[in-house]
């Protein structure tokens, strides 16, 4: 999806974000918690939606700055209003191209950067915005992300049905990206698997987070009975509508 599709995406599901975004606040707090021993005094925050793991940085840091940016004016207005009285500043902006001015001692990134058409070329300009001991860490979804969704697509509709999910970057390529910038790169691997009542209750999940990578809007899950067939194939092999998040956690040092 390009970046404005993406943006539009994000935007109409705005109001509704927070109610279907459980998976996200569990890798919001896993992140909070991989993150540094340090105390920034200035961070940026890439990507940061309804302000969740904003909040979270605010609480941890209480006595830094923080920038917080994102495509969509929709989250950006929900963010602005969650952090009252915080020490938060927001800016509505495409964080794969924004033209950073001030410098930063931690720059982080709740499961964003793997939406970027060109990650490396974006996390290069994150690094010349850092502090000389400046820190990055972002989490990054996995290829394997809706796994057991994308192989009952593949067994009721065919081996060339691919979802968004498979064409984010595998563990090392990621780490070979990253070693291509990086002094030093760590990443911790996590499963994150969730349940669904029905097929359609993880669809809307999915379409409400603003992915619609394996929305209701395509075309070959259109209709009740194709619907019915995957679900069918789904409850065959799996039992239950379990959906497992393929998390990457990543700390980068220049």
């Amino acid at each position: 999806m390009d970046n404005e599709q993406i943006k539009d995406n994000f935007s109409k599901g705005a109001q509704t974000y927070d109610s279907h975004s459980d998976v996200q606040l569990v890798t919001a707090q896993k992140l909070i918690d991989f993150g540094p021993q340090i105390k920034p005094k200035k961070i940026l925050e890439i990507g940061c939606g309804s302000g969740n793991y904003t909040l979270l940085l605010a609480k941890k840091y209480s006595d830094a700055k923080i920038t917080a940016v994102d495509i969509s004016p929709d989250m950006i207005e929900i963010a602005t209003e969650k952090l009252k009285g915080q020490y938060a500043e927001f800016i509505v902006s495409d964080a794969e191209k924004i033209k950073l001015k001030e410098r930063y001692d931690l720059i982080t990134s709740n499961a964003t950067l793997h939406w970027f058409s060109e990650p490396a070329k974006a996390l290069q300009s994150y690094k010349t915005a850092l502090d000389e001991k400046g820190i990055i860490t972002f989490s990054y979804f996995g290829p394997l992300t809706f796994r057991e969704l994308s192989d009952s697509i593949k067994t009721t509709m065919g081996e060339d049905r691919l979802i968004s999910a498979e064409k984010f970057l595998d563990k090392i390529s990621l780490a070979r990206m990253l070693d291509g910038i990086f002094s030093r790169v760590i990443i911790a691997e996590s499963d994150i698997v969730a349940e669904s009542s029905n097929l359609l209750d993880l669809l809307t999940k999915i379409k409400y987070t603003g992915t619609r990578g394996v929305g209701l809007n395509n075309p070959y899950l259109f209709g009740k009975d194709k619907l019915a067939k995957v679900e069918s194939a789904y409850l065959e092999k799996y039992g239950k509508i379990i959906s497992t998040y393929q998390i990457f956690f990543c700390m980068v040092m220049p």
